[in-house]
């Protein structure tokens, strides 16, 4: 990433600086980073989202939600979303972290173009943008190709996307996400297949088709885009994948027997793309950028702070760019803070297994607490634990 920045179109944006502002009287003006991946998600729950927050603001949020939880139980039992959870612990361990140094944070996973469509600004619509529509536009040979479905391959979900192309493959329309795997059933018949002598693609092949459009009143999921499509073109076309962190951990154990999987699915119209934890805040950071600029519903002030960098985390991994530390990763996810959990109430010397328990399963699991003190000794442990990784 040595020569990332100083490329004058980069560094010219990362400063925010336009041709005539490109002087030395220019007064700098205040940073800021994005906030992507699932910390849109506690935005949201913070009411944090679609607007610029301080990073003083974020903190206090953070600290009340924490005290919230701590106050006395009304009922027997207090529950709280897991996820939220330790997506709250993880956030405050981020906001004294050296990557996230700036004064103020924007996080919105949607604005609103000129058009009234929706600009999306995850992962998956920059690597569609950056990467996809030029494949696209090598492989179309008809206006029914401009169609296609994406999928962002993440540890805890597989997102399914449809969407077309324009004619000049250099934007596209989308109504985002139709459909979703479980992360967790994908990676077992992944490794189903990475265990055999001879991986073939084939039941993957169906499962991922499966999601797309049932066998019983099959509808094509981009339909919507190119008017009457026959069921052969839509359940038989192309499906470009693009998966992050656990796949990479997953092809790093072996990476020829990957490799023959990842063959053979091309073989059935899947390809299948293991993007590096650099890219990822690459399209990432495509992503937010192209939504700053196009958006209708940008918050006036973003246009006098300088945008640094942007810092996403997930399940599986946290990774970013920022115009002075360079890019930057770590794999170390919610999922990790999850486990950690788990061990710290269900292991055998623990004493917070009456006061502290994990119900459901999946995304739906909730944290029972019915001891404010095992809680409160909980947090004290995740606060060490995190501290060893970012």
């Amino acid at each position: 990433m040595g020569n990332f920045f100083s490329n004058t179109p980069w560094y010219n944006y990362w400063h925010g600086y336009t041709r005539e502002e490109l002087r030395p009287e220019s007064i700098e003006p205040e940073r800021l980073m994005a906030l992507q991946g699932s910390s849109t998600y506690l935005a949201k729950f913070l009411g944090l989202s679609n607007k610029v927050v301080s990073k003083a603001d974020w903190i206090t949020a953070l600290e009340k939600k924490r005290s919230d939880w701590l106050t006395p139980i009304v009922d027997s039992e207090r529950r709280i979303d897991f996820t939220n959870f330790v997506n709250v612990v993880y956030a405050q361990a981020m906001m004294h972290s050296m990557e996230l140094d700036t004064e103020h944070l924007i996080s919105q996973r949607e604005f609103t173009g000129k058009d009234g469509k929706a600009i999306f600004s995850s992962f998956w619509s920059g690597y569609v943008r950056e990467k996809l529509l030029p494949i696209l536009h090598d492989m179309a040979n008809d206006v029914s190709d401009f169609g296609f479905i994406f999928i962002d391959v993440g540890t805890g979900e597989l997102k399914l996307f449809d969407g077309i192309s324009n004619e000049d493959f250099t934007d596209f329309d989308s109504e985002g996400q139709f459909e979703s795997i479980d992360g967790s059933v994908f990676r077992e018949m992944v490794q189903v297949e990475m265990d055999s002598d001879t991986p073939s693609g084939e039941s993957i092949n169906t499962e991922i088709r499966r999601h797309i459009g049932e066998s019983n009143g099959y509808t094509c999921p981009i339909r919507n885009y190119i008017g009457e499509s026959n069921e052969y073109t839509c359940r038989y076309m192309n499906i470009h994948c693009a998966a992050s962190e656990s796949m990479r951990q997953v092809r790093e154990k072996n990476p020829d027997k990957f490799a023959l999987l990842i063959n053979d699915l091309e073989r059935l119209n899947i390809y299948f793309d293991v993007v590096s934890s650099d890219d990822e805040s690459k399209y990432e950071h495509a992503a937010i950028k192209y939504g700053l600029e196009n958006g209708i519903d940008v918050d006036e002030s973003v246009s006098d702070l300088r945008l640094v960098g942007n810092l996403a985390w997930g399940n599986g991994s946290m990774q970013g760019v920022h115009s002075t530390h360079g890019s930057f990763s770590r794999p170390f996810g919610l999922k990790n803070l999850k486990k950690e959990v788990e061990r710290i109430i269900y292991s055998e010397d623990s004493e917070l297994d009456h006061t502290l328990r994990i119900d459901g399963e999946g995304r739906k699991q909730t944290l029972v607490v019915s001891n404010l003190s095992s809680l409160e000794l909980l947090f004290e442990k995740l606060d060490r634990f995190i501290s060893q990784y970012v």
